[in-house]
């Protein structure tokens, strides 16, 4: 025991015993001795209990209030007691929770471990149900594949591969991978099979250029010795589609059809044969070489293959190889065979129509099966006569080349004679002068009118001719063709004009008289000689003069090729000759229809020939009306729907389209009217009319935005054309030919859109004040729908509130009647 705790005891024994008498209750206290170390101790201990003492003698005194204090501390002391064992319990509780959260942190742990065991446990369950269900799919496929049910196995096969690209989407299965291998080489098993069979079905042979297509195949199995599979074309497409190798076989059969057979079939041997096609029901191809070349021919061959392709492949091949097949078929078609058929002598042009319907019948054929091509062989056919002109100025040109390539040829001697009258004064000329000084006689200040300048006017001479062909030899179109014949184009009302400029007058004039041209005789002008007076008409006498000279064979040559294109174009001037055929049939059917009432033969044979007759005329009607119209159309489509028609040279090419056509009508009037009835010929050209105005009507409306300069050159293009209202001036009800000049014409009895026409002129030259008035008051919208006004209201005028406000009203009014 420490000492000083020993001490303590000692002197807290001696103070017991001094206050209470009480004496210690440890021996060892009571037997130990009081040492002097110990009295210190005691001694402070004493006054301690005396400083106790005497305050508790203090306190005694104030004892109420002390007790009241040692009340309030005792309770102090006891809720301080309670807190410190509430705190403890706290501590003990907290202690216990922490235990108690680390349990339950611990069991949630467990669970989530055991819940992804068990989301582990499914998804491999899954996944291995999944495997399996592949796994079979795949064996599937390899025994359908085996049995050769191909269908049946590339369903399986597009499934598994869903299946497969489904589970590929789970990571780090590795299983996969070897699925995917599987499948892979199932695809290819199966391809292999569906190749074969489509190389079975559809049968090409390249040696002899032939194709069988069948319906069904039988196919050797190759684990069963005895055993062979049916399949049909139906299955092997549908198979290859869902595989998404339709397109490739359907490309490479298109191929060999083209290099194989159709080509070939287009390609004309040196020795002018081809190789026509041969085929059956399932089979086409070409055979030995034959000598006949025709379009017709070539156009039936092109049918039959067509037509079996058609009737033996299924829908879903037929319609991607028809496309690659007719692109690659018609460029060839066109250029080398209807180009070639194109005849360059006009007599031939009749036969030709022949070829030309029969291309439309190709084309209407091709296209009721749904093949393309129709619209490129329609364009060659409407614009064959493009291509026919185009041939001859190529045909002339390469003539003019051929024959200045070919030199001078033969020399020959011309004459030419000169014819002047004179004065008998002038005797001393003809006896002084020289045959080679002749012509100084011809003074040079005669002026304008001298004998051999009048002679020069009148008369084009094959020496001209070949002065002018060696001065500007790239006017034949030697060097610059496309220039020249851009630059050489004038329209119809111009072919007056060009038949001078290539001497076709001149062809007439030697053609009637076969000396050659004369110059007209003219008298000399009056004049005095050295001073003498004139002399009278007695003394006057007619001088002619001639002199030879060589020249080369190339100006007759050229003036006969010029002459000979002459004839062809007076040819086609005469455009009346299926009229003539219309009006010859029209009264020999009325003649025969008189005849049957009058004779009482058998009708109804006769009926039928008048029939047919009437039937022939009007055919021969409608095919020269559509051909005016063709050439009408053509004209306006050189004006390009009038869209740059105040640009150069865009401007130039809509009026020459607006001035051929008017010339054009009037041209066909003049003609037609010595031959048509006038109320036929009214008909005619009004329908002719009819097609210019909707052409004129549907361009306009057509342009998005006019400008106000091309408003006004609009403008003047519909006043040219409704200057041919002249042409329909009723006769007069004396005579049936004269012609009531005094009255109106009845251009809009026989033009149906005639007011129409002239509103939208008034229309491009008005404002939006009267434009407003036409629609409100002036009978527009008995023409116009309203949307027809407002569009082109939105074209002529910019966006504004004038033009907003325009427009609303023009529809308020609209609905308002």
């Amino acid at each position: 025991m420490p000492i000083k705790s020993f001490d303590h005891q000692l002197g807290k024994a001696v103070i017991d015993l001094v206050q209470t008498g009480a004496y210690p209750e440890s021996e060892h206290v009571v037997a130990a001795e009081l040492s002097p170390s110990t009295l210190p101790v005691a001694s402070r201990l004493i006054q301690e209990a005396v400083e106790d003492s005497r305050i508790s003698s203090l306190s005694k005194k104030n004892a109420s209030d002390i007790n009241g204090w040692v009340s309030q501390a005792k309770r102090l002391r006891l809720d301080i007691a309670n807190s410190q064992s509430l705190a403890e319990e706290l501590v003990q509780d907290d202690s216990e929770n922490n235990e108690l959260r680390s349990q339950v942190a611990d069991t949630a742990s467990k669970k989530r471990l055991l819940e992804s065991e068990i989301i582990f446990n499914e998804s491999l369950s899954t996944i291995l149900d999944e495997i399996t269900t592949l796994s079979q799919a795949v064996e599937r496929v390899h025994f359908e594949a085996a049995r050769h049910e191909l269908l049946g196995a590339v369903a399986s096969l597009v499934e598994a591969e869903h299946k497969l690209d489904n589970l590929q989407r789970r990571p780090n299965v590795r299983v996969f991978e070897i699925l995917r291998t599987k499948l892979n080489n199932a695809r290819q098993t199966i391809v292999k099979r569906l190749q074969e069979a489509w190389g079975s079905i559809i049968y090409t042979d390249s040696a002899s250029s032939t194709v069988t297509i069948r319906q069904n195949v039988c196919i050797q199995s190759p684990h069963e010795q005895n055993t062979s599979h049916t399949i049909s074309i139906n299955s092997v497409v549908a198979a290859l589609s869902a595989l998404g190798l339709l397109q490739g076989c359907v490309s490479e059969f298109a191929k060999f059809l083209t290099d194989f057979i159709l080509l070939p079939r287009l390609e004309l041997h040196e020795n002018f044969k081809i190789r026509p096609l041969i085929h059956d029901e399932e089979s086409f191809g070409l055979s030995a070489e034959t000598s006949d070349i025709s379009l017709e021919k070539l156009l039936a061959d092109l049918e039959i293959a067509i037509n079996v392709l058609q009737s033996c492949l299924p829908a879903s091949v037929v319609s991607p190889l028809s496309q690659p097949v007719m692109l690659t078929l018609i460029p060839p078609l066109l250029s080398d065979w209807l180009s070639r058929e194109i005849p360059e002598d006009i007599d031939k042009l009749q036969e030709f129509a022949k070829t030309r319907n029969a291309v439309s019948e190709f084309g209407r054929m091709i296209d009721a099966i749904g093949w393309p091509g129709k619209d490129q062989l329609d364009m060659w056919n409407n614009g064959v006569y493009h291509l026919w002109v185009r041939k001859r100025e190529d045909s002339c040109l390469v003539a003019v080349r051929r024959l200045l390539r070919g030199g001078f040829g033969f020399i020959r001697s011309v004459e030419r004679i000169e014819t002047q009258i004179i004065s008998q004064v002038d005797d001393a000329l003809i006896d002084t002068a020289s045959p080679q000084d002749w012509n100084a006689a011809w003074s040079d200040d005669e002026g304008p009118f001298s004998a051999q300048e009048k002679s020069e006017s009148h008369t084009m001479s094959v020496e001209e001719v070949s002065r002018d062909i060696e001065e500007d030899v790239s006017a034949w179109g030697l060097e610059e063709d496309d220039e020249t014949e851009e630059k050489g184009t004038t329209p119809p009302n111009a072919t007056d004009q060009d038949a001078d400029a290539w001497g076709w007058g001149e062809d007439n004039e030697e053609e009637n008289n076969p000396s050659g041209p004369k110059s007209p005789t003219v008298a000399s002008p009056k004049r005095k000689v050295n001073g003498m007076a004139n002399p009278s008409k007695k003394d006057k006498q007619i001088m002619t003069l001639k002199e030879t000279y060589n020249v080369t064979a190339l100006p007759e040559q050229i003036l006969a090729l010029i002459s000979h294109i002459a004839s062809d174009v007076d040819l086609l001037r005469k455009s009346s000759g299926n009229m003539f055929l219309y009006n010859d049939n029209t009264w020999l059917a009325d003649q025969v229809r008189q005849m049957v009432e009058s004779t009482r033969l058998n009708s109804s044979a006769l009926e039928a020939d008048a029939m047919a007759l009437e039937t022939f005329g009007k055919r021969a009607y409608a095919k020269e009306m559509e051909s005016q119209r063709t050439i009408i159309k053509d004209y306006l489509d050189g004006a390009q729907g009038f869209s740059n028609c105040t640009i150069p040279p865009f401007s130039q090419e809509c009026d020459l389209a607006i001035d051929s056509v008017v010339e054009r009508l009037e041209r066909l009037h003049k003609e037609w009217r010595d031959v048509l009835s006038h109320s036929a010929l009214q008909q005619s050209v009004g329908s002719l009319l009819s097609t210019v105005i909707d052409k004129i009507q549907v361009d306009i409306q057509d342009m998005g935005d006019i400008s106000e300069p091309e408003s006004q050159r609009l403008t003047a293009f519909c006043k040219k054309v409704v200057t041919l209202e002249h042409l329909f001036t009723p006769q007069t009800p004396s005579t049936a030919a004269s012609i009531n000049e005094g009255a109106l014409p009845h251009t809009a009895v026989y033009v149906p859109g005639w007011f129409k026409f002239q509103y939208l002129s008034e229309i491009l030259d008005s404002s939006l004040v009267d434009i407003k008035y036409l629609w409100t008051d002036g009978g527009l919208q008995l023409e116009f729908q309203v949307e027809e006004v407002i569009e082109l209201i939105e074209a002529l005028f910019a966006d504004s509130e004038h033009r907003r406000r325009a427009i609303a009203e023009i529809r308020r009014s609209s609905t308002s009647r």
